[in-house]
């Protein structure tokens, strides 16, 4: 092709055709250029095409983590509402006239609130989306912005139950120790309970139900509870949100 070009310039000047050969030259010129842009514009086409299919896969996995961390809420919310109800029936013990039915069952409730929280949520994917920018790539700015706001929610989350369980271990334990027979808790309401045995003291639990202490600790946790229900269903909704706009955006990006 290139030789074939040459020819035509070749002649003209050999025919001393002047006027004709610029234009031909300005011509093979634009021509150079036209052929330039459209390499470019196909390059940049395949860059965009690139670009959208690494987003696609990058959206699809975060669908996978939603799906993981709505089920890890949802087992976490459970837990809350169980050791919140348990607190409240705690408070409605206190105070009343005591008795040994009384005490089994706050051997039952205390069992439940001191059972660990921790929220274990898959976020691989959106850390790596982030640090390798991958989160830029997303065409939708809604969805860019919920996976922002997502990941604080989600540190915010940690953290108070986090604090929580310092909470516990700073205050109710210590009390409880000094209050608590843990081992006739445990041997009764523990999976393992028959390795350790009976306990050798015969407690009663009278002086956690007419302690103002133990009141406003039990007082506490419930409230604490409350907190963290508020957190996760909110948590949980903005993952259902997040959810639904990654669904319609790859809906719309598969019609075009």
């Amino acid at each position: 092709m290139i030789k074939f070009f040459r020819q035509i310039r070749k002649s003209l000047l050999e025919q001393n055709k002047m006027g004709k050969y610029f234009k031909y030259a300005i011509g093979e010129i634009l021509l150079v250029v036209i052929g330039i842009l459209i390499a470019l514009q196909i390059n940049n086409w395949n860059t965009d095409k690139n670009k959208n299919i690494e987003a696609t896969l990058f959206l699809n996995r975060i669908l996978s983590e939603i799906d993981a961390n709505k089920l890890e809420i949802d087992k976490q919310i459970d837990i809350e509402q169980n050791q919140k109800e348990s607190a409240r029936q705690i408070l409605h013990l206190i105070g009343k006239d005591y008795h040994e039915r009384s005490s089994r069952k706050l051997d039952s409730l205390v069992y439940i609130i001191l059972f660990g929280n921790y929220l274990d949520l898959a976020t691989s994917t959106m850390e790596e989306g982030f640090n390798s920018g991958q989160v830029a790539l997303v065409g939708s700015e809604q969805i860019r912005n919920a996976l922002y706001k997502i990941k604080a929610e989600i540190s915010d989350v940690e953290q108070s139950i986090l604090k929580g369980n310092i909470d516990m271990r700073n205050n109710l334990f210590p009390y409880l120790y000094d209050y608590f027979n843990w081992r006739k808790m445990d041997y009764t309401y523990s999976a393992n309970g028959e390795e350790i045995g009976a306990s050798y003291f015969n407690s009663n639990n009278k002086a956690l139900l007419t302690s103002m202490k133990f009141e406003s600790l039990m007082d506490n946790r419930f409230w604490a509870c409350n907190q963290q229900l508020d957190k996760l269903n909110n948590l949980k909704d903005k993952l259902l949100n997040l959810e639904n706009l990654i669904l319609n955006f790859l809906e719309t990006e598969g019609d075009d």
